[in-house]
């Protein structure tokens, strides 16, 4: 009798084992971990730090559109394999070309990766686990963009940093030996595309395009885009930005939310112990009178806003006199993952050497964040970045972010709502011409007594045009958000309201 009552004590025992067990999990929101053992359901990668902010297509000579987002279509995921294939190949051949060709090469079938900062390419090969990366990376060290052509021809890259441009070819290519006019190709790879057919002379895809290829088919085929044109070309400005002329497909209404204000005293805990890694009963909480909360325990220190801003700082205790930005993007990407989580959205904006108090090395990383695909600017310009960190090497000193959320309410289009007509880009520099000439007067020193400016000059002063989402960062919960087109100059960043065409912001870059 007494067996089996140890046998029947021991089956409970292990039933409430389980169940402790399972009840350490906790998903908070846009991330998951385990408080237990500090493993990540999803993980933070290196090479999605590194994912592009703008996806330039090109159909074919006229017909060009622009995605700021790979979800729907995983552009990045697909190009990952191509640009790894073309980073390890033992055979290739570069040639330096001139940035006045670029023209022609944004006529042909392609993709473009556009990146928010300026992308090391030996930091990219090791992100794509490539042991021993080949020439390209000492040729072109750091690149803004990547562009792979993807017409008939064996396909090409281009690694372009500011007017600087090389040629990546496959050095075994068929066409260096062969007499193929690449115009002749050209003119009927959108055919051969489209009825599914294979150019005979390209008989292996060394470079691994094919996925890429059948996704740029697709979106053709459905048609759901936005048409885009060079300013270079319709406008006569000496930079190759691309606008749409008539908006189709516009923005989903968002809702933004304060994490801080909705989240319950059970998740708010659990968040607490991912980043001490220990039972919140060993961690000492001091709650301030306006309703922000401190924790400390040892030298680490963390503070959860009452305006939505988390804080944590760790002291370094080990000397770092030499900076790696290899082995600080792994300890962001392992930190992300395994202490805050997998955030849904947020890429890498902007990478600085720092020097701390002690003389200690390191980098400070800041992230943007996008819904839906769509960047947000946030009207306080202090907390214009979602995510700020401080990295030595291996060691996090300081870490802040701004916990807000998509509320994921809704996915009506604003136009249906109000049957107003979203302004284009073009509509939008049209009526605010004037913002753009007083701009480039005042940054060129030119008074009016210098005479009339071309409008070429005007235009091609505009250095970049996005579409974004403004959040006023007023609202604890339903905040609404803004849809503009955000146009930067060389000192100026303007926002302008999608429906109206009025500026509701502008600020220093």
């Amino acid at each position: 009798m007494l067996e089996r009552l140890k046998t029947i004590l021991l089956f409970i025992l292990f039933g409430i084992s389980i169940f402790l067990a399972k009840s350490l999990w906790i998903e908070l929101p846009e991330r998951s971990f385990s408080v237990e053992n500090s493993k990540t359901i999803t993980s933070y990668s290196l090479v999605e730090m590194m994912a592009p902010s703008k996806y330039l297509i090109h159909f074919d000579e006229n017909n060009n559109t622009l995605f700021y987002d790979e979800s729907k279509y995983t552009l990045w995921a697909d190009a990952r394999k191509s640009i790894k294939s073309v980073l390890e190949s033992e055979k290739i051949e570069i040639e330096k070309i001139d940035m006045s060709d670029m023209g022609e090469y944004n006529r042909k079938r392609s993709i473009s990766f556009e990146f928010p900062e300026k992308l090391n390419t030996y930091i990219l090969a090791k992100a794509l686990k490539i042991d021993q990366p080949n020439e390209i990376i000492d040729t072109m060290e750091w690149v803004d963009s990547i562009y792979i052509y993807l017409g008939l021809e064996e396909p090409f890259f281009l690694f372009i940093k500011d007017d600087e441009i090389i040629k990546v070819t496959d050095s075994q290519s068929y066409y260096k030996n062969a007499q193929v006019e690449a115009q002749n190709w050209d003119i009927i790879s959108k055919v051969e595309n489209i009825i599914g057919t294979k150019s005979p002379v390209v008989e292996e895809d060394i470079f691994q395009t094919k996925d890429l290829k059948d996704k740029i088919l697709e979106i053709e085929t459905n048609g759901k885009f936005n048409y885009y044109y060079s300013m270079r070309e319709m406008m006569g400005t000496d930079k190759d930005l691309y606008i749409p002329y008539e908006m189709n497909n516009i923005l989903p209404t968002v809702y933004m939310e304060n994490q801080m204000r909705t989240m319950d005293e059970h998740t708010k805990n659990k968040l607490v112990e991912s980043f001490f890694r220990e039972n919140i009963d060993y961690i000492r909480e001091v709650v301030e009178s306006n309703g922000s909360s401190i924790y400390v325990q040892n030298q680490k220190v963390l503070k959860l806003n009452d305006n939505g801003v988390l804080e944590y700082y760790n002291h370094i205790d080990e000397r770092v006199e030499k900076r790696s930005l290899y082995e600080s993007l792994n300890t962001t990407s392992e930190f992300l993952s395994n202490v805050v989580g997998n955030i849904k959205g947020l890429y890498l904006a902007d990478i600085n050497p720092i020097e701390d108090e002690f003389g200690n090395k390191g980098y400070a990383f800041s992230f943007k964040y996008r819904v839906r695909g769509i960047p947000i600017i946030l009207e306080n310009a202090k907390l214009d970045d979602f995510v700020k960190m401080e990295v030595f090497n291996s060691n996090v000193k300081s870490y802040k972010q701004l916990m807000r959320k998509d509320m994921a309410k809704s996915l009506d289009f604003k136009f249906m709502e109000k049957e107003v007509k979203a302004l284009s880009s073009f509509d939008i520099i049209d009526k605010n011409y004037d913002i753009f000439l007083k701009d480039y007067r005042e940054t060129n020193k030119i008074t009016a007594a210098d005479g009339d400016i071309q409008t070429q000059e005007v235009l091609s002063s505009i250095k970049d045009i996005t579409l974004a989402y403004y959040d006023p960062t007023m609202k604890e919960t339903d905040e609404e958000l803004i849809r503009v087109w955000a146009i930067k100059t060389a000192n100026n960043m303007y926002s302008f309201d999608i429906y109206t065409g009025k500026k509701i912001d502008q600020r220093k870059v």
